[in-house]
């Protein structure tokens, strides 16, 4: 759907959700990659952030969506119980008037009104290592307030979503079908990929043992997830919470580590400017072990680095399978640009690699 066919859409369907006031404007917002987000100005200056859920992404929004309120209610209970105000913490939507939380469209696509959370905001610069330990800590203290929420009876929003074996073989499916024509130019990529395979059935196999356990997790774990106070800088409300579901606390610290710590950007155009900033990863490592508490296991400590590279590796694969299948998945803005993404994915994993001994001495020195 066309930017403006999506914003006149987000006009109409505006109208279905019980807003106090009349919108006075809307214009698309954000840096997502996979919805799409407008800022909606009501009458009387009230902040509210609209969505439509992706439908190729989310192919079953009603879970998504109950996930959301089973998710949200919890914290609003816990932040209670802890004497502080849960709308300065926890998303709050906007109930559409049939009395959901969210109106679906004719094309079976969700919607969803928030309200914008007051005095906070989104970091998208490259963060200090204070910035990354308060991330950290607050992605870990997300794990912490979930914990006695039962992972198992949440929805799997996104199947298989950090299943690390699936995305080789749905990479494997991507250069077998070579729908774009374009496996001939990503030789030395999928080489990368061949001589890392037991790197990627690490986590997976634990899983299977019964050696890792499942936990509620974040999932995107990226810094512009979270909102932080405009006036104390501290970490406020984690957002975006449409792929919380079971899955690792191992694989929201990894990511939190491809996010953060990454030297150069997603979408570097030379990978040889892709590196690790260490200090950056200390803070994460202390962060996120100061939110978790005595959650985490030993061994879930001692495969830290491990997670940040397998998560990294994954994501690389993501990148490079929907180049293989013309960009079907993710939103790009250049000819090239999964591949690149891809490209500067691998260049981290390489860094995390020659950064090994320094990483296991990073996590043993507490």
């Amino acid at each position: 759907m066309p930017a403006c066919t999506k914003l006149d859409a987000a006009r109409d369907i505006a109208a279905q959700f019980d807003l106090p006031f009349p919108v006075a404007s809307l214009a698309p917002w954000g840096t997502g990659h996979i919805n799409d987000t407008f800022l909606l100005i009501a009458a009387d200056g009230a902040r509210f952030v609209m969505q439509r859920l992706n439908p190729t992404v989310f192919l079953h929004g009603i879970l998504v969506m109950e996930n959301i309120e089973r998710v949200t209610a919890h914290l609003r209970e816990k932040y209670r119980a802890r004497g502080l105000d849960p709308r300065r913490h926890v998303l709050e939507q906007v109930p559409a008037r049939a009395g959901t939380l969210w109106y679906e469209d004719a094309d079976g696509a969700f919607w969803r009104v928030y309200h914008a959370v007051a005095d906070a905001h989104a970091v998208i610069a490259a963060p200090t290592p204070q910035l990354a330990y308060r991330a950290a800590r607050a992605f870990g203290e997300f794990i912490g307030l979930l914990a006695d929420l039962s992972a198992p009876t949440l929805h799997e929003t996104i199947p298989h979503f950090h299943d690390t074996p699936a995305r080789l073989a749905q990479l494997q499916q991507a250069v077998a079908a070579d729908t774009a024509r374009r496996a001939s130019h990503v030789a030395p990529e999928l080489a990368f990929v061949a001589q890392r395979h037991a790197d990627l059935h690490s986590l997976a196999d634990l899983v299977k043992a019964g050696r890792l356990q499942l936990r509620v997790t974040h999932n995107d774990t990226k810094l512009d997830n979270i909102l932080f106070d405009d006036h104390t800088g501290d970490a406020r409300c984690v957002i975006d919470l449409d792929t919380v579901m079971p899955g690792l606390a191992l694989h929201d610290f990894g990511d939190c580590v491809r996010a953060t710590a990454r030297i150069g950007a997603e979408d570097e155009h030379d990978p040889r400017n892709v590196g690790l900033n260490l200090e950056v990863f200390a803070q994460l490592v202390h962060g996120f072990r100061d939110g978790t508490g005595t959650l985490l296991s030993p061994l879930e400590q001692a495969l830290l680095p491990q997670a940040a590279k397998v998560i990294t590796f994954e994501q690389g694969m993501r990148f490079l399978a929907d180049y293989l299948n013309g960009d079907t998945y993710f939103k790009t803005h250049r000819p090239g640009h999964n591949l690149q993404r891809a490209r500067a994915q691998f260049a981290l994993v390489a860094a995390l690699e020659h950064h090994a001994d320094a990483l296991a001495t990073i996590v043993q020195a507490r």
